[in-house]
């Protein structure tokens, strides 16, 4: 990060929620594609029924499916200045969360222990 990057505060950004935004949606899959400098972020949905019956199928003699159906929860595009934002984002939550699980853990240990 360059010093002219530190020195810029960013602003606090709050989003009203628009007709359908406000409502949370479950999706258990994601998929990142980049064309033409945009970033194409697919979340959707496998049932989780399909995905165990593929995984018991993985060593047998059954006949794997090709591909498994999902349903598009939603699909979000951005720059990639914003899917860097993104990354960074994620990149803290993760740590914090193993952090939070490593304390949890030694918690765990000695309560089980």
């Amino acid at each position: 990060m360059t010093e002219q990057e530190k020195k810029i505060k960013a602003p606090t950004v709050r989003l009203r929620a628009g007709e359908q935004a406000g409502t949370p949606k479950f999706a258990n899959y994601s998929q990142v594609g980049v064309a033409n400098n945009i970033a194409y972020v697919d979340f959707g949905f496998i049932e989780p029924a399909s995905v165990a019956q593929a995984a018991r199928n993985q060593g047998t003699e059954k006949e794997k499916p090709r591909a498994l159906e999902g349903t598009v929860v939603t699909r979000v595009a951005m720059g990639l200045r914003e899917l860097q934002q993104l990354h960074h984002q994620i990149d803290r939550v993760m740590t914090s969360l193993k952090s939070s699980q490593k304390k949890n853990n030694w918690l765990f240990s000695l309560v089980s222990g």
